[in-house]
């Protein structure tokens, strides 16, 4: 995730954001003095490190992580820890409980990959043009053509191009090939680094069509 940060041009924000949540998350605000000047600027609205400042970017971070799609709420909360909502664990202590109580997302590992995808997405959603909340407001309703086996262009690209309905992304498990077009695929490759990097891991293939800047 890492590279994928840097990538972006996040690498430094990105890491900054790891670096608070290791130990046993925010303590207080003043915590927040030592993250980067674009996090603390433009993403939490802190002008100066003052203890006012600090605790107004504190609320400011609560409510980022409130308005976050839902797949990614709760591990910003397990992230950050604010107000021991995960008790008084370090890191690898929380993603280790939060394991043992939703055995549906596999190893504390996975916890851990899942939480640096949301940090990023966090990260990503401050930067010009990006949507509040990128998942489908129509997720869940069937997509199909008018007899079940064919599906008009219109219909199709009604879906968000980021976390889309279930259908879109269940698709992702059984798949083998896929080609991406568009004039850009930030914000989708970091969504699906990690069914991307199975399909290639498997010997399967991966094209992407895209403006080149």
């Amino acid at each position: 995730m890492a590279v994928l940060a840097k990538a972006q041009g996040l690498g430094d924000d990105f890491d900054s954001l790891q670096r608070l949540r290791r130990g046993r998350g925010i303590t207080g605000p003043d915590d927040l003095s030592y993250l980067s000047d674009y996090i603390k600027r433009r993403m939490l609205r802190i002008e100066r490190d003052t203890e006012s400042e600090l605790r107004r970017g504190l609320d400011n971070l609560r409510q980022l992580i409130d308005k976050s799609p839902p797949h990614e709420r709760e591990l910003l909360r397990l992230c950050f820890n604010i107000d021991r909502a995960f008790g008084n664990f370090n890191w690898l202590e929380r993603a280790e409980n939060f394991t043992i109580d939703h055995e549906w997302i596999g190893s504390s590992r996975n916890v851990r990959h899942r939480a640096d995808l949301a940090l990023l997405q966090l990260l990503m959603r401050t930067r010009p043009a990006a949507e509040l909340e990128p998942f489908s407001a129509a997720d869940g309703k069937d997509v199909g053509g008018s007899r079940g086996n064919s599906v008009s262009a219109l219909t199709f690209f009604a879906e968000d191009y980021v976390r889309n309905s279930p259908r879109f992304a269940a698709s992702w498990e059984a798949a083998h090939a896929v080609d991406m077009c568009g004039f850009g695929h930030n914000r989708m490759a970091v969504a699906y680094s990690a069914e991307i990097g199975r399909i290639l891991k498997s010997g399967g293939r991966v094209r992407v069509l895209g403006r080149v800047s």
